[in-house]
């Protein structure tokens, strides 16, 4: 196991709902926020009384000094135990693991596309680039208005367009959608040396990785899964690797290890 991963029982000091559903914690650790980087996740036992066996992955939304938060949406047993959590209580987590994402690159500009929850790992990464001194547009899109979570430093800090499915909010359609729109009408965003960022359902990723074919820019994406351990011991989050060609035999990446940030060349969506 990687030295900068840590387990340790790390305290809960804030929560906060933040939509239908939706919550944000703040859980108070040096050790996991000072070796953390955007795109990585932590891995969290649920719960104690061992009802539930295996922990749950959440990407690293936001960290601080001496702590970190977590985004996520009540969908089942898990993240229902999660949301009756209280400030005070203390939880076991395992963390940061995984492969963030790359921001090293001389790139001029940032678009990130982000589909439901996985508006999660971006507002750590846009403070990273924004220390940078990097211009970033944020796509982000929902079903609806009320599973859109729009933190206030993200309308500070990044050129926003918001979709949604019913037309509640913004633009009427895909996220997708969207993006390919302002791709046809923002030639800002080709003319300069951009990198896309994209986390969401798989359907948003894999026509992501098809513009980006289309219109040839760099795309990174966080892939989604279920996880069991964490550290690619169980192999239950393999994903396909793109072919190299017609003939090959397929080959596998683990989320846990190998991911979960991808670039889009490297896996089949």
């Amino acid at each position: 196991m990687d030295p900068r991963v840590v387990q340790e029982k790390v305290e809960l000091v804030r929560v906060s709902g933040v939509g239908r559903g939706i919550y944000l914690f703040r859980f108070r650790s040096t050790l996991i926020a000072r070796s953390a980087w955007p795109g990585q996740f932590v891995h969290l036992r649920v719960d104690d009384g061992s009802s539930l066996t295996l922990r749950r992955p959440f990407s690293l939304c936001q960290v601080g000094r001496s702590w970190f938060e977590i985004l996520f949406k009540v969908v089942g047993r898990g993240t229902e135990i999660m949301a009756r959590k209280k400030p005070g209580d203390s939880l076991d987590i395992l963390g940061p693991l995984g492969r963030g994402f790359s921001v090293g690159e001389s790139f001029s500009g940032a678009a990130m596309v982000a589909g439901g929850m996985g508006v999660a790992p971006f507002p750590f990464l846009i403070r990273a680039l924004r220390r940078q001194g990097k211009r970033v547009f944020l796509f982000l899109g929902a079903k609806n208005q009320d599973e859109l979570y729009l933190p206030d430093q993200l309308t500070k800090d990044v050129t926003l367009s918001l979709a949604t499915e019913d037309g509640s909010r913004g633009f009427k359609g895909l996220i997708t959608q969207l993006v390919e729109k302002k791709l046809r009408d923002q030639k800002e965003l080709l003319g300069g040396k951009w990198q896309f960022f994209g986390c969401g359902p798989r359907a948003m990723l894999a026509r992501l990785k098809e513009l980006a074919l289309t219109y040839k820019f760099s795309c990174q994406v966080s892939v989604e899964t279920q996880l069991g351990c964490g550290m690619g011991v169980c192999q239950g989050c393999a994903v396909p690797a793109a072919p190299r060609d017609e003939t090959s035999s397929p080959k596998y990446h683990l989320v846990c290890q190998d991911g979960p940030v991808f670039d889009v060349s490297e896996i089949d969506l």
